[in-house]
Formats: C-alpha cells, structure tokens, sequence
C-alpha cells in the first residue's frame, strides 16, 4: 500500500484578532475567528499487487503515477450522515509535503497545515455538524482556492461556503460536486488530468461499505451505500497530541484516468496468418500463385474512439451492487461491481468496478463530438505523458514502460457497440515475401494478394478492354480526333485497347479507384479523355465493370481491438448463449433485466484500471486504412481477432486478441 499521512493542525484559541500567519494563505483580518482542532487523516492510494480474483488483480504500476505534486481538502457540512446533503464548508490546499519510505518498501507522505475557520455571526455550531472530506491530488491546472478558503473554483465553476449567507451564495451539496466534470474541448488538447510537471490527477474513490465478489455476500450487497468521502467528525481533536495518538481518518484516492498498455507476446513479434495465395508474375509475365503462411509484425499501436469528457470524481450506481450473469456454470465471484477484499483491513470500505461518465445516457448515445477518432484525424497529442510515450500517432513502444491514457468510457448494454466503445488500433505489417512491400486486394477476396505487377497482367487487359468500348471515352475520344486532325474519317484513326492506359490512386475510403483515362495516338501524342465531371468513385459504373481494388502500402494493415473491462471472466458471451443463439439483431438476447446482469459492463474502460493487451492470434487480413467504427454490437458472431486482455490498481485487466 501506498500511503499518505496528512495531519491538518489548527490552534484551539478563540481568538478576538490573528496576524496573517495565523491563518494559512490569508492576509486581510477577520473580526473572529477560531481554530476547530486537529485533524489527521491518512489518504492511501488501492495499489498493493494482490492474487487475481475476478476482478482484484493489482499493479503498481509506473512511479510518476504516484508523484504528489499538490494537494487539497475539500469540506462538506451537514446536519445528518447522508454526504450527498452535505454542503461545502471550505477548502484548503495542502504544502510542504515530504515523503517517507515503509518497511515494505511503500511510500508514505505527511504534511502539516493550519486549518482555521471563520465564525458566523459568532455562532459556534461547527462541532454540531458532520463533516466530510474529499481529497484531489495533482488538480492545480483546475482548483483555485481563496485566500480565505471559503470559495472555490474548480475549472469554471465558483463554489461558495456555507457559511456565506445564502442570498449572496449557491451552496453547493456534494451530489451537485459530483457532477462536475472536465472537458478536451479541442483535437489538439492534451488530457487535463495528466502533465508531465504537475502529475496525474487523482481524487477521492468511491467505496461501498458491504463486501462483493463472492455469490455469497448477495444478500448484503442489497442494502450497501456507496461513500465518496472520509467522514471526519469524530476525527477533531482539541490538541495536537491527541490526534497524533488516535486512529487518523481513513481517505482512499484513485487516478481519474484509465491506462492501456500493449505487449509483444510472441517471440520477434512474429504472428502467422491462416494460407494465403501470394499472386506475382514470372519472368515471362504469366501469373502465379504460392500459398504460405505470411509473418506479421506488430508495428505500432495507438487508442481510438476515446472520452472526450469525464467527472472529476467517478460516479457510482448502487443499482449495480447485485447484478450477476445467470451463465453456467455462474462465476464463483459472480458479484463483479464491488470488491470482495477491503481497501484496508478493517475499513469496511470496498472498491467498486464500474462508473457512470457525463454522457452515458445522452439521448441514448455518445454524440459525435463526445469522442476522439483516430478516423477522423482528430486524435490529443501524447506529448505531454510523464512516462515514455511516443508522440506520433502509432508510436513503437510496448510494455509496461509505454502506457497510453484516456477519460473512463462506459454505456449500458444498448449501447455497447462499436460507435461507442474505447478501442486499440494495432498496426501490423504483413510480409508478402517479395521485394515491393506494397500489395493489392480485388473484390474483397482476402485470401489472394496480388503485387503491383500481377494486378495489371490479371486486370489491364480487361480495364483496357472496358475503356475503349465505353460508349463515353468513344465519343470524347472521336470529338478530340476531329479537332486535331479535321476531314480525317474516324476510321483513320482507331480506338484501341492496347493504345488506353489509366491512372489509378487510393480515394479517402481506402479503394484504389481510376482516376483519369487517356489515349495515346500512334504519332506518339496523347489525348487525355475528360468525362465532364464524373468522380473518381462513377469511373467503374461508366466504364462498364465493378472492379474493387484496396491497396495496402508497404503491406500495412490495421486491427481495431475493442477494450473489454469485465470481459469474458465475468460477463461471458459465445455464440450459443445459455440456449438462445444470438443473432446479427439480437447479439446480447433477453429483456433490459437480463442483458444488464449478463453483460453491463462486459466492454468499457474504467479509471484506475490498467488493461494490458496482448495479441494471440491473426485469422484474416485487416483494412487498408483505419476502418471507422459501425453501429454493430461489439460482440460479432464472426470474429477475427484474437487478444487477452490483462486489466491491472490500477485493477490489471489482462486481455488477449486474436486476430
């Protein structure tokens, strides 16, 4: 474990003036003010590795995704124990912060501050009232505190106290601090909640007070609350001493992102394909075929369709606490939205395994701008990751040591597809043996790559062919004949086959398309053919014949990788589901009751959880281009990819792929 000793210290005087040193970060004075006792609380960050049960597989992970670099306490004030009432009292920002090395090895950091509040009217009830504290690390770029700390700006939104009078202040309760939430706002934006200087944003976890995992603990699941905050009422004490000597409020933290790694699984990153037909043409110019098994290489890889929003602080449902897949044989720790194991020993406190971003339910689906599409051209710079991390857009970094990071990303089980869903897009070249890298795919057949000089032996002819006999290239043709050379019959000057020649080039959908016809005249001249304005994408229908040619350069082909968070552990899916086959309408079968316990949450990726990806097996050729996503499920009845995917506290959530 990680922890982080914070002990806020305050004077316990009333007292009728005070000098700016009194009060930490404030000059002006105040009529009255009174310290209300010392507060000590420790702040552990979930991250000790742990056996992998379900979901509780922990890693530490990289060490600047611990770093501390700020600090703040955020109090709520309420008259009864529900926090989500509770309105903000004031906030403080936490300094000299030094560290300290455990016995195991783990780090532990303290710090020491004044907290001093001020007196409403000389009504000293504070002590009355239940108070609650929320922890946000590393939010400098985003957190401003007044001098007083009695208001708050957390981007663009101002916060007043309580203890301001109403009619000049919106008293903020925690229910409404939890939706406040950040925004990329821009392609080129990087994310807001990781720099390379001030460190990854972290902020309290929310924890459920019954244990899950286990099948067993069902019935206690039923009546669990979910707890944002570290109440701390009866953690004041009047004297430094005694806070030191009493148990310190306990304050779990969690990073606000979610981490992806990729890694070369097999040996030199060499992965065979099922038998292809590698077509070329022999010293003589005939066609030929030789079926092998090509290698593939992983040569980079990148995330796509990523959250452009995200809540400071994750969002929980209690709704979820006893969902459970009704498959067979059932998950032995079946319970998957809350952990079986606390936080700490005798916290009472379990992690929770699942989270609501901003647009989870907007009008059904994710909006367009809501999501960053590599498609689209539109991907954040990476530049600005404190780990090593590539700047370009498929940089060649595997392992642990290259992570990649988003905003959470997660939709209920209508809307788990492709559209929606947080994916990896791997690179890989495909090795056709020959000199030229570059090879060619025609009329979807994925089974026959062609080389340059193999697809004009087995289609220039018939391309050829197809141009002169076009009623429209005859009549351009004819009409630039009588220019050039008048009183000349057309039969003085023939349109041949052998004499058309065509240009073609790879259009935006990643088809290689003729672009242009022309013919060239005995004398040696040509005569460039113009169809007015027909498109690249109309020269097959006007030329007679549907010829569909992708163009795959330098061999290259790309895989989209769609990140599971529960996955196949714990929201199995097949194709013979439980006796009710899935159909291409009706991937995930059952009413809303049923897919939400079989699959909510099977596809997703959640902050503070680390999801490793490792490519098992390919079974078919990629895409020439990014493939943009479809509106289909994410599950297809025919797949071709195979991957594992390891899901690290970071939680690790292993996953593999085949491809």
């Amino acid at each position: 474990m990680q922890k982080l000793i914070i002990l806020f210290v305050s004077l316990i005087c009333l007292m009728a003036s005070c000098t700016a040193d009194d009060i930490i970060g404030r000059t002006d004075n105040v009529d009255t003010l009174r310290a209300d006792g010392y507060l000590r609380m420790c702040i552990t960050m979930p991250s000790a590795r742990d056996s992998r049960v379900a979901n509780d597989d922990f890693e530490n992970g990289l060490p600047a995704e611990y770093a501390i670099h700020s600090a703040y306490l955020f109090l709520f004030e309420g008259e009864t124990d529900d926090e989500l009432k509770a309105k903000f009292h004031s906030a403080y920002k936490i300094s000299a912060v030094s560290t300290e090395v455990n016995t195991d090895g783990s780090q532990i950091t303290t710090t020491t501050t004044r907290v001093v509040r001020r007196l409403d009217n000389g009504k000293d009830d504070f002590r009355k009232k239940k108070h609650f504290a929320l922890i946000f690390f590393n939010a400098e770029d985003f957190v401003k505190i007044s001098g007083d700390e009695l208001t708050v700006r957390v981007g663009d939104q101002e916060i007043k106290s309580v203890q301001e009078p109403s009619a000049i202040a919106y008293h903020m309760t925690l229910e409404q601090f939890l939706q406040l939430e950040k925004k990329m706002t821009n392609p080129d934006a990087l994310n807001p909640f990781i720099s390379r200087t001030k460190g990854f944003f972290m902020c309290s976890a929310p924890l459920l007070d019954k244990p899950g995992g286990s099948n067993s603990n069902k019935d206690g699941l039923t009546g669990g609350h979910v707890h944002y905050t570290c109440p701390v009422s009866d953690k004041i004490y009047d004297t430094e001493s005694e806070a030191q000597a009493n148990p310190a409020a306990a304050c779990y933290v969690e990073r606000a992102v979610a981490k992806v790694t990729m890694q070369k699984a097999l040996t030199n990153d060499q992965l065979d394909i099922p038998n292809l037909d590698i077509v070329t043409v022999d010293a003589k110019g005939h066609l030929q075929s030789t079926t092998t098994k090509p290698k593939c290489k992983l040569v980079g890889w990148m995330l796509d369709n990523t959250n452009r929003r995200s809540f400071l602080v994750r969002n929980y449902d209690t709704q979820w606490n006893t969902l459970q897949t009704n498959s067979s044989p059932t998950p032995a720790n079946g319970l998957r939205f809350v952990c079986e194991k606390p936080v700490a020993s005798q916290s009472g406190r379990y992690r929770t395994y699942w989270a609501k971003d901003p647009n989870y339910s907007t009008d059904g689906k994710k909006h367009a701008d809501d999501l960053y599409q590599l498609v689209n051209l539109d991907f954040p710079s990476a530049k600005d990751h404190p780990v090593p991390s590539a700047s370009e857009p498929f940089p060649m970094g595997f392992g642990d040591n290259f992570p990649q990071y988003c905003f959470e990303n997660t939709f209920d089980v209508a809307n788990q597809t492709q559209d929606q869903t947080t994916r990896i897009i791997a690179k890989i070249q495909i090795d056709n043996g020959q000199t030229d890298k570059d090879f060619y795919v025609v009329n979807n057949d994925f089974y026959q790559l062609y080389t340059e000089k193999a697809l004009k032996a087995k289609y220039d002819e018939q391309i050829k062919e197809a141009i002169a006999n076009n009623q429209n290239v005859k009549k351009a043709y004819e009409a630039e004949i009588a220019k050039k050379y008048p009183g000349d019959p057309p039969s003085a000057h023939p349109l041949l086959a052998v004499n058309c020649y065509y240009k073609q080039e790879v259009a935006a959908d990643g088809l290689y398309r003729i672009t242009s016809v022309w013919v060239n005249l005995a004398e040696g001249e040509d005569i460039v053919v113009k169809l007015g304005e027909l498109t690249s994408t109309t020269w097959e229908k006007k030329l007679g014949f549907n010829l569909n040619i992708q163009k795959y350069t330098d061999g290259i082909a790309y895989y989209p990788i769609r990140i599971k968070h529960f996955g196949d552990d714990l929201t199995p899916w097949d194709k013979d589901e439980y006796g009710v086959r899935p159909t291409p309408s009706n991937i995930y079968p059952g009413d809303d009751d049923t897919r939400a316990k079989n699959y909510l949450g099977r596809y997703g990726v959640v902050r503070n959880n680390w999801y490793d990806v490792s490519i098992q097996s390919i079974s078919s050729l990629g895409d020439p281009i990014i493939p943009k996503p479809t509106t289909k499920a994410d599950d297809e009845l025919d797949n071709f990819i195979q991957v594992n995917i390891h899901i690290l506290s970071w939680t690790l959530r292993p996953q593999g792929a085949d491809l």
